[in-house]
């Protein structure tokens, strides 16, 4: 049987992992939750009952101002907007969110368990070379 060696778990990549998981998760839970509070927004800037928000690419949109007002312009409106903010974009970040700060959780928790052991494997090996 191969002993574990805590260069398996406890790494510096391990950490920089656990870093970019945990700050991608508390990014997206608070972006989530300004979406849940404050629904009527596009790209970031608040819209107005005129505007509407254009959609394009992959999660990509852009606030046309006054655009209603506007002939040929497309996008959503600011109740369409709110909707779709309400019953998915939010919720979807807030999930995404919460499913990040998990798993950089899990790869702490299991760095902490590596240097836990790691300092009872050397006090072990201090108290049987006295």
């Amino acid at each position: 049987m191969r002993k574990r060696l805590y260069s398996d778990v406890l790494s510096w990549p391990m950490l920089a992992v656990f870093g970019f998981c945990f700050a991608l998760g508390a990014y997206s839970l608070i972006r989530g939750i300004s979406l849940l509070q404050d629904p009527a927004e596009c790209s970031g800037q608040a819209m107005a009952a005129v505007d509407l928000c254009y959609h394009y690419g992959r999660g990509s949109e852009e606030l046309i101002v006054n655009g209603a007002t506007m002939f040929g312009a497309s996008g959503k409106s600011l109740s369409e907007q709110s909707s779709l903010n309400t019953w998915f974009v939010g919720p979807l970040y807030v999930l995404c969110g919460g499913v990040f700060l998990a798993v950089s959780s899990y790869l702490l928790f299991f760095q902490m368990v590596a240097l836990v052991d790691r300092w009872r494997d050397r006090a072990a090996d201090s108290d049987v070379n006295q």
